[in-house]
């Protein structure tokens, strides 16, 4: 009878910590989701800027007068 209970008990002790595993485990792969996708954000970000700034370089290597360079300077300086 104490064999068949210690049984049980131990049976469910170890579907609890599968289930507890289970939980973390899924807590962690979101965790490592959220990551990807903020890096991904932020490497498209950072690819946009170099991008606008390769432009706006490009306008003034092209037209190297003061009212180009103020132009670009003004578009560079609005926010993100």
């Amino acid at each position: 009878m104490v064999l068949t209970a210690w049984a049980c008990l131990s049976s469910a002790f170890r579907l609890f910590q599968v289930s507890l595993l289970q939980t973390q485990l899924a807590r962690e792969r979101k965790c490592k989701q959220d990551y990807i996708e903020c890096c991904a954000k932020t490497s498209q970000e950072l690819s946009d800027l170099h991008r606008e700034l390769s432009c706006s370089l490009a306008a003034v290597v092209r037209e190297p007068e003061a009212a180009v360079l103020e132009a670009e300077t003004r578009k560079l300086a609005q926010p993100l």
